[in-house]
C-alpha cells in the first residue's frame, strides 16, 4: 500500500471516530437537556391551566363551551387530552389532541378525583385538584406521554440531530479526505524526490536537490547530500591517489629509459655505479607496487610516513646521478652542491620523489643551455634547506599561487606535457614529513624552489 493511500486511510479512520463520538456525547447531552426543557415546560403548563380554571370556574359567567375552547390553547405535543371535572365528579369539559398512542379511559368516578398519576403503556394520566379561594373546586386530568422524549416533537428533533450529525460526519470526511490528499501528495512529491536523489547517488549522476519542509524528510535529503559529497571527495581522493601512483611510476621508468637509451647512444658507460642506479630504480617500483594496497582506502591522511636515517647527500648524489644524463641530452648544465654527512630522519622514499618531481619540472621549463642548481645545506643545526634553481621561462605571480594545486596546468610551450601533479605531489609529500615548500620566481628569468625539512 502506498503512503498516499495509508495516509486517507489513518485520516479517514480518526475523522469518523473523533466525529462519531462527538456526535454520540453532543447527541446525549443536547437530548437530555431537551427533555428536560419539556418537563419544565409542562409543569409551567400545568401550572397556567390549573389556575385558569380556578378562576374559569369561580366566575359564573364563563361557560363549559368556552372552558372547553380555551382547553385547546393548553394542548401540545406532550398534552394530548384534557378532562375537567366538578367537585361532584361530573365531566365539566374535555378536548384531545386525535394521537395514536393508546388511550386509558376516563370514567366519572370520584376517585379519579384524587391528585396524582396513573401510567398505561405510552402515557400518563395526572391529576391536578382545583382550588378555589375558599373550597376545592374540581379535578383536572392531563394525559400526556409517559416519557418526554416520546413525543412528536422530541422524536422529530433526535431525528433532525441525527441528521445534522451524519451530514456534519460526511463534510467533516470529505475535507479530512482532501486534506489527507493534498498533504499526502507533497509528502509522496518529497519522498519520490528523496528516492531519486539516493538513485542518482547510486547511478553517479549529480543531484540538484530541493529540500523539503518536512524536517525528517530535510534530515534524510541533508544525510544524502552529505553522503553524496563524501563519496565525491572519496572519488577524487581515489583518483588523485591513482593519478600519483602513475606520476611515481614514471620517475624509476623514465630514469630507466634514459639510461639505457644513453648506454645505446654510448653516452652512459654500464659501469657499478650506473647498474646500482637501475637496480634502485627497480627496488622503487617494487615500493611503489606494494604502496597499491592503499588504494582500498583512499584517504591520503592515513598514508604513513616511513622515517629512518637518510644521509641527504648519499640520497642527493644518486638523483642527480640518475637524471644526469637526461640533462646532458638537452645540454642543459646540471649543477649539484651539497654539505658532506647531513643525516636527517625523514622518508627516503618520499623525499627522493619529491627531489626528482622538482628536477622534472626544471629540466621542462629550461631551454638548451639554461642551468639548473641543486644544493642543500643546513640552517642553525634546526633545518635541511634543499633548493632547485633554473633560469627557465619563470612563473607569474598569479601562477605562483596554483601551481601546487592537483592537475592544475600552466600555459605551456608546444612539446611540453605534464599530468599536473609533479608539485602537487611533492608539497603533499613534504608537508607529510613536517615539512614546507615554497617557490620564488620571476617571468623570464628563472624559478627557485625552497625544501625547508626539520632536523633531528
Amino acid at each position: 500500500m502506498s503512503i498516499r493511500k495509508k495516509w486517507i486511510l489513518t485520516f479517514g479512520t480518526i475523522a469518523v471516530v473523533l466525529v462519531a463520538v462527538n456526535s454520540l456525547v453532543l447527541g446525549i447531552l443536547i437530548s437530555r437537556y431537551f427533555n428536560h426543557y419539556l418537563d419544565v415546560n409542562y409543569e409551567e403548563t400545568c401550572s397556567q391551566l390549573v389556575t385558569y380554571l380556578g378562576s374559569a370556574m369561580e366566575d359564573d359567567k364563563i361557560q363549559t363551551e368556552m372552558i372547553a375552547v380555551e382547553l385547546e390553547a393548553y394542548l401540545d405535543d406532550s398534552i394530548t387530552e384534557i378532562k375537567v371535572y366538578d367537585s361532584e365528579g361530573t365531566l365539566v369539559a374535555q378536548t384531545d389532541n386525535s394521537t395514536d398512542y393508546s388511550r386509558t379511559g376516563m370514567g366519572m368516578m370520584h376517585d379519579h378525583m384524587m391528585s396524582g398519576s396513573a401510567e398505561t403503556g405510552y402515557e400518563v394520566t395526572d391529576s391536578f385538584d382545583i382550588i378555589g379561594e375558599k373550597e376545592s373546586l374540581g379535578t383536572v386530568h392531563i394525559v400526556r406521554a409517559s416519557v418526554s422524549g416520546n413525543s412528536e416533537a422530541a422524536v422529530m428533533f433526535q431525528k433532525s440531530l441525527l441528521f445534522n450529525s451524519l451530514l456534519t460526519m460526511g463534510l467533516v470526511m470529505f475535507l479530512v479526505i482532501l486534506l489527507a490528499i493534498l498533504m499526502s501528495r507533497r509528502v509522496s512529491k518529497d519522498l519520490i524526490g528523496t528516492a531519486g536523489m539516493a538513485k542518482n547517488i547510486e547511478d553517479g549522476l549529480d543531484n540538484v536537490t530541493t529540500f523539503s519542509n518536512t524536517s525528517e524528510i530535510q534530515a534524510i535529503q541533508r544525510s544524502l547530500s552529505s553522503l553524496e559529497t563524501r563519496l565525491k571527495v572519496k572519488q577524487q581522493a581515489r583518483k588523485t591517489l591513482v593519478d600519483e601512483m602513475v606520476h611515481q611510476t614514471r620517475t624509476p621508468l623514465t630514469i630507466l629509459k634514459m639510461h639505457i637509451e644513453g648506454i645505446e647512444d654510448g653516452v652512459v658507460e654500464m659501469d657499478k655505479e650506473h647498474i646500482r642506479i637501475c637496480e634502485n630504480q627497480i627496488d622503487n617500483l617494487e615500493d611503489i607496487i606494494t604502496n597499491i594496497s592503499g588504494l582500498i582506502d583512499a584517504k591520503a591522511d592515513d598514508r604513513r610516513v616511513s622515517l629512518e636515517a637518510v644521509d641527504l647527500f648519499q640520497q642527493i648524489r644518486q638523483i642527480a646521478n640518475g637524471m644526469r644524463a637526461q640533462f646532458h641530452k638537452k645540454k642543459i648544465d646540471f649543477q649539484i652542491s651539497a654539505m658532506d654527512h647531513i643525516i636527517i630522519q625523514t622518508d627516503k622514499y618520499l623525499l627522493g620523489q619529491s627531489i626528482y618531481n622538482l628536477l622534472t619540472n626544471a629540466y621542462k621549463f629550461t631551454p638548451q643551455g639554461g642551468v639548473v642548481q641543486l644544493s642543500c645545506s643546513l640552517k642553525k643545526d634546526t633545518a635541511v634547506l634543499i633548493e632547485v634553481k633554473d633560469n627557465g621561462c619563470g612563473i607569474s605571480k598569479e601562477d605562483q599561487n596554483k601551481i601546487f594545486d592537483a592537475y592544475y596546468k600552466k600555459n605551456q610551450k608546444e612539446g611540453l606535457s605534464g599530468d599536473g601533479l609533479g608539485l602537487f605531489v611533492a608539497k603533499e609529500n613534504i608537508e607529510r614529513m613536517g615539512g614546507s615548500i615554497s617557490v620564488f620566481s620571476e617571468e623570464g628569468k628563472g624559478s627557485t624552489f625552497l625544501i625547508v625539512l626539520p632536523y633531528q
